[in-house]
């Protein structure tokens, strides 16, 4: 009875914190009020790179609307944490047009640090599928008393289209047009998504409790997989993840009643990791680690007090825990495999005995079977008695689960064929844009032949595998997947080798690269310059030239009689890498 209990009132109560943690998210994502928003990507603020806004100086924002009613500009601003006197001036207007659509002037002693400070205008109705260039000027701003937009730039502009209440439900075709897109939102937007399955995590682990909670080491792999994705692939430092994850551990060690030197051990394998990575160089694993490390041994120590205070008896020793888990290990590893190769499939079925449910039993549980099928024949049959609430979750799950296991490689292998034309596309774009002038040849001659090799041994292996009759359908698509994966590192192997040079600053040409006038505009066209006006120089014999005009592939400096030389001209970028050097002349100081 109380275990049925615990299984009705857990999974809700999660099931309630991925609502409350959902819900919280998108309230601070402002997603509920009646507007639809879009953030700007940092190249939209043009050259502009975070530096405080001084007299004179101009952000211009280039933002391509997509939706209908744009009606403000929000820009997340930093005061540098003191009251500022500066004013800015803010206008918007449509690209092409002559006149400014909407401008005025704001005090910034208004501003709040790192809070999204909203420009508001006249909302424009039909602004979907046009281009709207905003500027943003600072009208008395000097040194320490000044403000600029936050860092990192590509989440500090935001643009909404602004509804009102009235109109939407007075005109049904407009309020379809803002619910489309604002669940067009949440389905588009990756951190929505891994917000959405972050926050979903304890009751997965719960949901996997349920369902192999028995196998103390199927459970105990699922938690390791887990840290161990944290710690390669994870960017960042998620506490939520981290609770949630040894939340899972909780539940494995309170089922299995594992005394704590086990979680000690699991903290002494982490913590010795740790330094490992240090000494290879990757320090950000290593302190990943040294997290989990700490959190294993806090468990740890909560475990061991309890043993102390509480004496449980027979517990799971440690040399019992690893050598079940090596058997478990195995088995598991079979049992994966058979079920990626199609063997083996697992079913969750609704179990009606027609029983009558007597008045001393729980309401609103339900039984429920987990079906293990080999070759489409039943094999093993394990029953769930639990709440209705938790077996409709463990049925939704498996299925979700089945159907990604039996579709899942051929979308796979669809996903990699797609993704090594555009990887030979992505080649082929960058020769053309890196070199000037004979890209197909130097295409050719530098990896084009060595790929034409590799994607030509890889159609003979396919048509091999069409041939061969003892391999299904399926096993035939899991050897494509590998074959093709492989095929995609090597070749990008065979590109990295072959162009050492590509992300090295590259000057094609200077003009004019012979002037004796002063003050002219010289134009140097390369590549890799990047979008850095505020950090990369031109120089010429050392001496620093004034610029006009950064991009990443042009800059425009002025000549000046009283620094400019003859010489030979270079550029400086981001971490002092300089490009090779040009002869510039120029005879106006003489």
């Amino acid at each position: 009875m109380t275990k049925l209990f615990t299984a009705k009132l857990v999974p809700k109560i999660l099931f309630v914190i991925w609502l409350l943690f959902t819900f919280s998210y998108l309230r601070d994502l402002n997603y509920f009020s009646l507007s639809i928003e879009k953030t700007l990507p940092s190249p939209f603020l043009g050259a502009y790179r975070g530096d405080p806004l001084l007299q004179g100086d101009a952000v211009m924002i280039d933002y391509p609307s997509s939706y209908q009613k744009l009606g403000t500009i929000g820009v997340r601003f930093t005061t540098f944490f003191r009251i500022n006197n500066d004013i800015l001036r803010f206008r918007i207007k449509e690209v092409g047009q002559d006149s400014w659509y909407y401008e005025h002037d704001y005090k910034v002693d208004q501003f709040q640090q790192y809070r999204i400070f909203p420009f508001g205008f006249p909302i424009i109705e039909d602004s979907a599928g046009k281009t709207y260039l905003v500027e943003i000027e600072s009208l008395h701003g000097v040194n320490e008393d000044s403000v600029a937009i936050t860092s990192p730039l590509n989440r500090s502009v935001v643009a909404r289209h602004v509804f009102a209440k009235k109109q939407l439900l007075g005109d049904p075709r407009l309020f379809l047009y803002f619910v489309y897109h604002k669940l067009a939102f949440l389905v588009s937007d990756l951190d929505f998504l891994t917000h959405l399955f972050l926050y979903s995590l304890p009751l997965f682990f719960y949901l996997i409790y349920s369902l192999v909670g028995s196998s103390m080491g199927a459970f105990s792999v699922v938690v390791f997989l887990s840290v161990f994705f944290d710690i390669v692939y994870a960017k960042g430092y998620s506490a939520f993840f981290i609770l949630s994850v040894v939340f899972g551990w909780g539940l494995m060690a309170w089922h299995h009643k594992v005394e704590s030197r086990v979680t000690s051990s699991v903290f002494l394998a982490i913590f010795s990791l740790s330094p490992i990575l240090y000494l290879i160089g990757q320090a950000a694993l290593g302190d990943k680690a040294g997290v989990w490390a700490y959190m294993f041994l806090a468990f740890s120590v909560s475990q061991l007090i309890y043993e102390i205070k509480a004496k449980p008896k027979n517990l799971i020793l440690i040399k019992d825990y690893w050598k079940d888990l090596a058997v478990e290990g195995r088995n598991m590893g079979l049992f994966a495999y058979l079920v990626i190769v199609g063997e083996i499939n697992v079913t969750a079925e609704r179990v009606r005995l027609g029983l009558k449910q007597k008045r001393t039993e729980v309401p609103a549980s339900e039984t429920i079977a987990l079906v293990v099928y080999r070759w489409r024949a039943p094999m093993v049959k394990t029953y769930i008695y639990t709440s209705r609430f938790l077996a409709y979750l463990i049925i939704l799950f498996v299925r979700t689960a089945g159907l990604t296991i039996l579709y899942g490689p051929y979308g796979l292998f669809a996903w990699l064929v797609w993704s090594t034309f555009d990887q030979v596309r992505g080649y082929l774009n960058f020769f053309q844009e890196f070199f000037v002038q004979n890209q197909g040849a130097q295409f050719w001659d530098q990896v084009g032949n060595s790929l034409v090799s590799i994607y030509l041994v890889v159609l003979v292996i396919f048509l091999l595998l069409l041939f061969l009759r003892r391999l299904d359908l399926r096993r035939k698509t899991l050897v494509g997947i590998v074959i093709l994966y492989l095929c995609t590192v090597i070749a990008q192997s065979v590109f990295d080798r072959s162009t050492p040079y590509r992300d090295d600053l590259k000057i094609w040409s200077v003009s004019p690269n012979e002037t004796a006038e002063p003050w002219v505009d010289v134009t140097i066209t390369g590549r890799n310059f990047g979008e850095m006006p505020f950090i990369g120089k031109v120089y010429i014999d050392g001496v620093e030239q004034r610029i006009m005009r950064w991009k990443k592939d042009e800059i425009i400096f002025r000549t000046n009689p009283l620094t400019t030389r003859s010489g030979r001209l270079a550029v400086r970028g981001l971490s002092k890498a300089v490009s090779n050097a040009v002869t510039f002349v120029y005879t106006g100081n003489r």
